[in-house]
C-alpha cells in the first residue's frame, strides 16, 4: 500500500468519526507528510526492539557461545547453535508458556521456541497453522515445506522456511517438526533483521533449523 493510499485512509477515517476528537490538522496531514512519518517509523520501530531486546537479555538464564549445543533431561531432542550470544530465557518469553524452552540472540530480532506436541493428530492442518503463525509474526511471505525420513526409526522431518525480502528489513520464519512416536519436538523461529545484518544471520540461523535433531 502506497504512502498516499495509506494516509487518505487514515485520514478519511478521521473525517468520519466526528465523535473522537483527534489532535492536528482537521483536514489530514499532506502526502509530503505522511511520507515523513513513514520513513521515520522503521527507524523508531527499530529502536524500540533493540530497548526491549535489551530489557530480555537481563532475565538470561545461561548463555551459549557458537557450536554448542542445548539437550533438556527427560527429552530426546538436541539443538545446535550458530553464531554467538544466544540466550535461553525464561518459558513464557516468547510461547504462551507452553514452550519446553526458549532462546534469543542478543541481536534484535532473533529467537527460537522449541515444543514437544504430544497431542499432534494432523501434521497437514498443524503446518498449515505454523504457516499463518509466520505470516503473523513477519507479514506475508513465501514459503517451501520439505519432507523426509530421518534416523532409525524413520521419524518424519518436516521443515518449513518462510521468508520475506522487501524494504529495509528484511525476515523468515522457520518450523521444523520431528514426529516419532508419542513425540512431536518442533523448533520455532523468527529472524526479522535490517538487511545487513540479515544476510550475516541468516546462513547461521537456516542451519540450526536444519540441524534441529532427535539424539
Amino acid at each position: 500500500t502506497s504512502f498516499t493510499a495509506f494516509s487518505y485512509r487514515v485520514n478519511n477515517f478521521k473525517r468520519q468519526r466526528s465523535d473522537i476528537e483527534f489532535t492536528g490538522k482537521k483536514g489530514g496531514y499532506h502526502p509530503l507528510e505522511w511520507l515523513v512519518v513513514i520513513i521515520m517509523t522503521p527507524g523508531v520501530l527499530l529502536m524500540y526492539g533493540v530497548m526491549y531486546n535489551n530489557s530480555v537479555m537481563k532475565d538470561s538464564l545461561e548463555a551459549y557461545p557458537d557450536q554448542s549445543t542445548y539437550i533438556e533431561q527427560g527429552q530426546d531432542f538436541q539443538l545446535t547453535f550458530h553464531g554467538a550470544n544466544w540466550h535461553r530465557l525464561e518459558i513464557g518469553t516468547y510461547s504462551d508458556g507452553s514452550a519446553l524452552a526458549e532462546f534469543a540472540s542478543e541481536e534484535f530480532g532473533s529467537y527460537l521456541i522449541v515444543f514437544n506436541n504430544r497431542e499432534l493428530q494432523d501434521i497437514n492442518e498443524h503446518m498449515h497453522e505454523r504457516r499463518q503463525w509466520i505470516d503473523e509474526e513477519i507479514g506475508a511471505s513465501r514459503c517451501v515445506e520439505s519432507r523426509s525420513f530421518v534416523g532409525n526409526d524413520f521419524a518424519l522431518k518436516v521443515e518449513l522456511v518462510c521468508t520475506k525480502e522487501s524494504g529495509s528489513m528484511l525476515a523468515s520464519g522457520y518450523v521444523t517438526l520431528l514426529h516419532s512416536g508419542d513425540n512431536s519436538y518442533e523448533l520455532m523461529g523468527i529472524l526479522d533483521q535490517p538487511a545487513k545484518t540479515y544476510s550475516q544471520r541468516k546462513p547461521e540461523f537456516a542451519a540450526m533449523a536444519k540441524e534441529f535433531t532427535l539424539q
